[in-house]
């Protein structure tokens, strides 16, 4: 959790720096304000991606028949959905929390095992490569669809009920850019936390100090 000293107001550098030259102190109005930057980003990127996903899987619907290939894609976009409502919860975690990093991590790997094991199972099959990439482009197609708009209920509906503590733990973990899930900075300050943590533990107590070193006493000259 981040030291909160007021509940209206918080200091700038626990959000990177991204308004610090406004005003010495960020209030809940700017918290939201960056929050609303970043969604405006994200649904820029939402809305490219869905087009051209969609555009993909128009071209394929050709391949099989229409009935089964939308009939598939309820249940991808409930799946998205509440995967999304998960997902942003998480986000009001601390940074550096390890439940939360251990959530995106499963959830990364189960979407991509799920992809994969679709694909075995139609070589199983001997599905088509064309049946294979319609139902899969539909698929993502779906995906999309739910974790946008899952995305968008949530921080309409859920976000605004949080306390300025799980506000910022949120702004802080809800990456600008859809396509790049962890930007430098984020990168940067997880090696600087892992850094410091090894550090502190070799300074502990339980490490004694070097002989020779200048903590041991030194006698007076005669």
């Amino acid at each position: 959790m981040l030291p909160v000293s007021h509940p209206n107001r918080i200091n700038p550098s626990f959000l990177g720096g991204s308004l610090s030259g406004e005003s010495p102190v960020l209030t809940v109005r700017d918290v939201d304000r960056l929050h609303e930057m970043k969604r405006r980003h994200r649904f820029i990127e939402y809305a490219g991606l869905t087009a051209m996903q969609g555009f993909l899987a128009a071209g394929l619907l050709h391949a099989t028949d229409l009935t089964a290939s939308f009939g598939a894609m309820p249940l991808v976009f409930m799946a998205a959905w509440l995967l999304a409502q998960v997902r942003e919860k998480r986000r009001t975690r601390g940074q550096h929390d390890t439940k939360r990093l251990m959530g995106d991590t499963l959830e990364s790997f189960s979407i991509a095992l799920m992809m994969a094991m679709m694909v075995i199972v139609a070589k199983w099959f001997s599905v088509g490569i064309a049946i294979m990439m319609t139902y899969l482009s539909m698929a993502i197609l779906a995906y999309f669809l739910g974790s946008f708009i899952g995305e968008m209920w949530w921080a309409n509906r859920i976000f605004p009920r949080y306390d300025l503590q799980h506000k910022v733990n949120y702004v802080i973990n809800l990456n600008r850019s859809v396509i790049f899930p962890y930007n430098l900075r984020y990168l940067r300050s997880m090696f600087r936390e892992t850094a410091s943590r090894g550090a502190s533990r070799n300074a502990s107590p339980q490490n004694p100090p070097l002989r020779g070193s200048s903590s041991e006493h030194i006698p007076p000259k005669p």
